[in-house]
C-alpha cells in the first residue's frame, strides 16, 4: 500500500489514485522471527483486530516456502502489507488442507510485493474450480500486488467485489480457467490496472466476462499462450460494461487469440482504445467508404438557379467504420466515441453531368444541420468542371480536421455555382478518414 501520500497509476486522465495508508508496525514471517507460519501470522492479525487496531501492519516474508493450508482470509479494519524477499525467494505454497479452496481471499485493504504463489505442491489442487490463489472478494477496497509470480491455479487474481486492483511486474502462468478476470456476475464499478506483465498458458489471461461500469487499463503486457485454442484477452461486450478501457503497448506470441469480443463498428466499443499492440489491428476511428456503379437514377439535380446546395445522392456505399455509424437514409456519417480526436480526410472518385459544359462543386460538410442549406465551412470541397455529357471527370481532395467530436455528422453535398437544371452522378467515391 502506498504510504503517506496519494500515487496515481494509468493513462493521463483517468488516473487510479491509491488510498493513503499507514504503517506503523512491522513483523517478520521467517525462521527466526516473529512467526513461524502462515497460521501464526494470521492468528497474530486476529488478535490486533481484537485490539481494535486501526493502523497498518506490514509482513515481512523471509525468502523460503511457507505451505498455505487453508484459506488465509484477509478481514481487518487495518491494512495489511506482505512484503517479500523476491519473487523468487518467499513462496507461499499450496499444502494438504488446501484442497477445494481458494490460498487467499481479501476482504479489506492488502498488499502483497515480491513474492511467489506456488500452486504446484499440492497435486489437483487446481482441478477446482474453487482454486484461486487471490479471490478479491469484498466492494471498495483497494490493492496492489507487484513484482510476483503465480503458478498453477485454476484462477489467479479473481474479482468478485466491486474492488480496485493494480498488478505490476508479475507472471501469471499455467492457469487451468483465467489469470485475471471479474468472476462473478454484474460486479459494479470496479477496477483492474495491469502493467509490465506476462501471461504464459493460461486458458484465457484475462476475462472480462459480466459487470459494469468497469475501468480497465492494461499497458506492457504479453500474453504467451500455450495452446490454440488459449485466449490472451476476452470481452463479453455484450455483458461486460465499463466506464474507461484502454490497452497499449501489450504483444502476443501468435499462438491462440490475442483479444476477441471486441466490434468498434457498433457504439458499444467506441470508446474503447486498443493502440500499439502488436498483431492486433490498430482501433483508431476510421473510416472507409466506397460507392461504385452508380446510375443515372442516382443523380442529384441541380435546381433553376446557381448556388444552391443539395444533398448529394449516393447509392449504398460499401463501407468499413470504426467509432462511426452510417446512416443509409439520409447519408450521413456520426461519430460515436467521447473521445476528441483529429485527423485527415481523403475524398478522390469521378462524376459526370448530364449536359456540358458544367461546374460542380462537391464537398464533405461537418455538422450540415437538417435545414435546406447546410451550415458552416466544408471539411472537403472540389470544384469539377465536365466538358463532355455523361463522360467521367475526376473528383480528389484532401484536408485535416482539427476537431471531431462525438456526434458529428458528415454529409455529403454538391452545387453549381454558373449552371442550373442539370443533373450529377457519383460514378464512383471514395471517402477514407481517420482520426488519431
Amino acid at each position: 500500500m502506498r504510504q503517506g501520500f496519494q500515487v496515481s497509476s494509468g493513462t493521463p486522465g483517468k488516473e487510479k489514485v491509491a488510498p493513503v495508508a499507514v504503517f506503523d508496525t512491522r513483523r517478520s514471517l521467517s525462521g527466526a522471527g516473529d512467526f513461524r507460519s502462515v497460521a501464526e501470522v494470521f492468528t497474530y492479525l486476529a488478535a490486533e483486530e481484537a485490539a481494535g487496531r486501526v493502523v497498518g501492519v506490514e509482513i515481512v516474508v523471509g525468502a523460503g516456502h511457507w505451505p498455505v493450508s487453508d484459506t488465509a482470509v484477509v478481514d481487518f479494519s487495518f491494512p495489511v502489507m506482505f512484503r517479500g524477499a523476491g519473487s523468487n525467494c518467499s513462496f507461499f505454497e499450496a499444502a494438504s488442507g488446501l484442497e477445494g479452496k481458494a490460498m487467499f481471499r481479501l476482504k479489506s485493504a492488502c498488499d502483497m510485493k515480491s513474492i511467489a504463489f506456488d500452486g504446484s505442491t499440492l497435486v489437483g489442487w487446481k482441478d477446482s474450480d474453487s482454486a484461486k490463489i487471490i479471490d478479491i472478494q469484498d466492494d471498495g477496497i483497494y490493492c496492489e500486488i507487484e513484482d510476483f509470480i503465480m503458478d498453477t491455479a485454476a484462477r489467479g487474481v479473481c474479482m468478485t467485489g466491486a474492488s480496485s486492483v493494480f498488478l505490476f511486474d508479475f507472471i501469471i502462468r499455467n492457469m487451468r480457467q483465467i489469470g485475471v478476470g471479474v468472476c462473478t456476475d454484474s460486479i459494479a464499478a470496479g477496477a483492474i490496472d495491469a502493467e509490465v506483465g506476462n501471461f504464459e498458458n493460461c486458458a484465457v489471461g484475462v476475462n472480462l466476462g459480466k459487470g459494469v461500469g468497469w475501468d480497465i487499463y492494461f499497458s506492457g503486457l504479453r500474453f504467451l499462450c500455450g495452446d490454440p485454442a488459449q485466449v490472451g484477452i476476452n470481452y463479453d461486450g455484450t455483458n461486460f460494461g465499463y466506464s474507461f478501457f484502454r490497452a497499449d503497448h501489450c504483444d502476443h506470441n501468435f499462438v491462440g487469440t490475442f483479444m476477441q469480443g471486441f466490434d468498434f463498428s457498433i457504439a458499444r466499443d467506441a470508446n474503447i482504445d486498443i493502440l500499439d499492440c502488436n498483431n492486433f489491428p490498430e482501433n483508431n476511428p476510421r473510416v472507409d467508404l466506397e460507392v461504385f456503379d452508380a446510375t443515372a437514377d442516382n443523380a442529384t439535380q441541380m435546381p433553376s438557379e446557381t448556388g444552391v446546395w443539395k444533398k448529394l445522392i449516393l447509392p449504398t456505399p460499401v463501407n468499413s467504420l470504426k467509432k462511426f455509424s452510417w446512416d443509409g437514409v439520409n447519408r450521413v456519417l456520426e461519430y460515436l466515441s467521447d473521445y476528441m480526436k483529429g485527423g485527415t480526410v481523403l475524398v478522390s472518385g469521378t462524376i459526370h453531368t448530364s449536359s456540358s459544359p458544367r461546374s460542380v462543386e462537391i464537398a464533405l460538410f461537418q455538422n450540415p444541420g437538417d435545414g435546406e442549406q447546410p451550415v458552416g465551412t466544408p471539411v472537403v470541397h472540389v470544384l469539377v468542371r465536365t466538358t463532355a455529357t455523361n463522360v467521367p471527370f475526376v473528383v480528389s481532395s484532401n484536408a485535416s480536421i482539427e476537431t471531431v467530436s462525438k456526434g458529428d455528422k458528415f454529409q455529403f453535398w454538391a452545387r453549381s455555382p454558373s449552371h442550373t437544371n442539370f443533373g450529377v452522378t457519383v460514378e464512383d467515391l471514395n471517402l477514407h478518414m481517420e482520426l488519431r
